[in-house]
C-alpha cells in the first residue's frame, strides 16, 4: 500500500526543545518529505500559541479558554495529550444563559500548497451537552455534537480545499477540553513540531497514560523524534547518568503506550561560550552526546549526530560568523538560515536511511 492509499497521513511526531520552536528544522524537514511523499498542513497546533507560532498562519481565540501545560509545574497525571498541553472552557452556574460560548479563528496568510489544509480535526473530551459548529470563509458548513465520554475522541471535516479562514464555535452547558487542533492532507505524509522551550526531555511520564494513549491511537503515529539537550549542556559535568535515567523514563513510557513505534534521537547542536574573552564549545559536550547515542543504542532507537553532521567542534561559532550567519550570537540556536540548512541535512540523511530499509527489503524478498 503506498502512502497515497491511507485513509490519514503517515505521521511523524517531532518533539523538541527551543531549537524546532516556530516550526523551526521541522519546517523544512517537512517540506523534502512531502515533496517526495506527498501530503501538505501544518499538522497538530494548539488552541492558542505558548511557545509554538503555527508557520504561515493566524490564530486568534476567544477569552475563555484556560490553558494546562507540562511546562512549570512538577504534578503528575495530567490531562493532557500528545501536544503535552490542553485548554478547556466550561460553563460556570451563574451564567444567565443555559450554554457558554467559545471559539477559535484560523487566518490564512497565503495558499502555498505545502502550507495549505483541507482536513480540519480537533481531539476534545467533553461533557454532556456540547457542540462545535464551523464556519469556512464566513459561511457555516458543519454543526456537530461532541460525544459525552471520558476518553479523548476526534471529530474530522473534510473541506476539499484549503480555506483563507475557519472558525470553531464551540458551546456547551458543561465542560470541553481540546487536546488539539490538525491542520493536514486526506493522505501523503505529516510531521508535527512539538516544542517544549526549557525542557532536558519531553515530560512524557507527567501526563495521564490513558489520555496519552488515547490520543495516540487516533493519530496513529509512525515514528517518534525527539531533539533535546540545550537546556543539559550548561550544567557542566562529565557524569550525565542522571540525564540518562531521564531520558530511559521517557522512553519507556512511550515504548509502553506505542510499543511498534520506533523512536529516533537527535544529539545536542554544537554550543560555545566565552572563557577567559575568548569563545570556545563547551567542553562538555561529548559527555552529553555520548549519554543520548547510548541511552538511544541500549534503547533500541535510532540516533543522528547532529553535532558532527553540522561540524564538531567550534562549528557554531563558525555559522554564527558566516554571512549571512546561520548561528545567532547567543552561540546556541539557528537564525532561520541555519535552521533551515539543520533542516535540509536531516531530511537527506533519513530519506537516505529509508531508501536503504526499501532496498534491503527488496533484496531479501527477491525483487
Amino acid at each position: 500500500m503506498s502512502i497515497n492509499d491511507q485513509k490519514k497521513p503517515i505521521r511523524i511526531l517531532y518533539y523538541g526543545d527551543s531549537q524546532i520552536e516556530n516550526d523551526r528544522i521541522t519546517s523544512i524537514f517537512r517540506k523534502k518529505l512531502q515533496d517526495r511523499f506527498g501530503g501538505n498542513g501544518r499538522g497538530l497546533v494548539p488552541v492558542k500559541s505558548i511557545y509554538n507560532t503555527a508557520n504561515n498562519l493566524v490564530m486568534t481565540t476567544s477569552k475563555n479558554w484556560k490553558s494546562s501545560s507540562i511546562i512549570g509545574t512538577n504534578r503528575s497525571n495530567l490531562d493532557l495529550g500528545l501536544l503535552c498541553e490542553a485548554f478547556k472552557t466550561k460553563h460556570t452556574q451563574n451564567q444567565s444563559d443555559s450554554c457558554s460560548s467559545s471559539w477559535i479563528k484560523i487566518n490564512k496568510l497565503n495558499l502555498n500548497k505545502l502550507e495549505g489544509y483541507s482536513v480540519v480535526s480537533i481531539f476534545y473530551k467533553a461533557d454532556k451537552n456540547s457542540e462545535v459548529e464551523l464556519e469556512s470563509n464566513g459561511e457555516k458548513l458543519y454543526t456537530q455534537t461532541l460525544a459525552a465520554t471520558n476518553e479523548v475522541e476526534e471529530i474530522r471535516f473534510n473541506l476539499q480545499t484549503t480555506p483563507e479562514k475557519i472558525k470553531l464555535k464551540f458551546k456547551t452547558s458543561s465542560e470541553i477540553t481540546i487536546y488539539g487542533l490538525n491542520l493536514e492532507s486526506p493522505n501523503g505524509i505529516m510531521v508535527d513540531n512539538i516544542a517544549l522551550r526549557g525542557r532536558a526531555h519531553p515530560s512524557f511520564t507527567k501526563i495521564n497514560a490513558d489520555h496519552f494513549g488515547q490520543m495516540a491511537k487516533l493519530i496513529d503515529p509512525a515514528f517518534i523524534i525527539m531533539q533535546y539537550g540545550v537546556n543539559v549542556v550548561p550544567h557542566i559535568t562529565t557524569n550525565y547518568s542522571y540525564y540518562k535515567k531521564m531520558l530511559v523514563k521517557e522512553i519507556q513510557y512511550v515504548n509502553e503506550i506505542l510499543p511498534d513505534v520506533p523512536i529516533l534521537l537527535v544529539g545536542v547542536s554544537d554550543m560555545a561560550k566565552k572563557v577567559d574573552g575568548n569563545l570556545q564549545s563547551y567542553p562538555n559536550l561529548k559527555y552529553v552526546i555520548e549519554t543520548q547515542r547510548e541511552t538511544a543504542m541500549e534503547n533500541n532507537c535510532a540516533f543522528w549526530d547532529l553535532f558532527e553532521t553540522m561540524g564538531g567542534e567550534g562549528s557554531m561559532i563558525e555559522w554564527a560568523q558566516m554571512n549571512p550567519p546561520l548561528g545567532n550570537k547567543d552561540y546556541v540556536h539557528y537564525t532561520n538560515l541555519g535552521a533551515e540548512k539543520v533542516g535540509d541535512l536531516f531530511a537527506n540523511e533519513f530519506l537516505r536511511a529509508i531508501d536503504y530499509q526499501m532496498a534491503t527489503v527488496s533484496i531479501t524478498n527477491g525483487n
